[in-house]
Formats: structure tokens, sequence, C-alpha cells
């Protein structure tokens, strides 16, 4: 099945996306990964699978402007969110069933 490993650069701890993605948000939403971090969304990004690739999409912006393209999500790529910092670190496309 279709994983993503990222790990939060702070904690050092590993976080493993299932292949149906995980929401990144303000600590106190619905997100699945939650953030203390008050200048970001509840809904701030998503790591989805699409397209047979793993990629990072940009869910809230500042009125007037557009969200960035999606990026692709390689091994050793870094992110941030807010002021948290992620690094991929291991990358299984292989797609599955999901539940």
């Amino acid at each position: 099945m279709a994983q993503v490993t990222l790990r939060d650069l702070a904690s050092n701890e590993d976080i493993v996306v299932p292949q149906e993605g995980y929401l990144f948000g303000r600590a106190g939403g619905d997100a699945d990964i939650q953030i203390e971090d008050d200048s970001i969304s509840r809904r701030q990004a998503r790591v989805a699978f699409k397209n047979g690739r793993w990629v990072l999409e940009t869910l809230a912006v500042p009125q007037g402007q557009r969200a960035p393209k999606p990026l692709a999500l390689q091994e050793g790529v870094t992110f941030s969110i807010g002021a948290s910092d992620f690094e991929v670190v291991a990358i299984d496309e292989e797609e599955g069933e999901v539940d």
C-alpha cells in the first residue's frame, strides 16, 4: 500500500502517512497533524497520494493570493508548514486498496 514517511525535524519523530493522506493544521482543529502555530489555518496543507505520486498541497493562502502548485514529494525533500519543518524520509508508491 502506498505510504510516505515524514520526519518532524523539531521532535525527530517519524509520521507515516497512509494512502488516503493526512491534513496538517493548527492545533485545536480537525487536522490529522496538529501544529501549535497561530500563524497557520486549521486546514493549512495536505499530503496526498494523487495520480501515482505523493504531493504536498497548500489549502490555505492569504486572501487575494493563489495557492502554489502541488509540490511533488521525493525522499530527502524538506518542507515547512508555518514554523514547523518536515523531511520526506521514505516513499512507497505502490498503490493498494483504501479502506
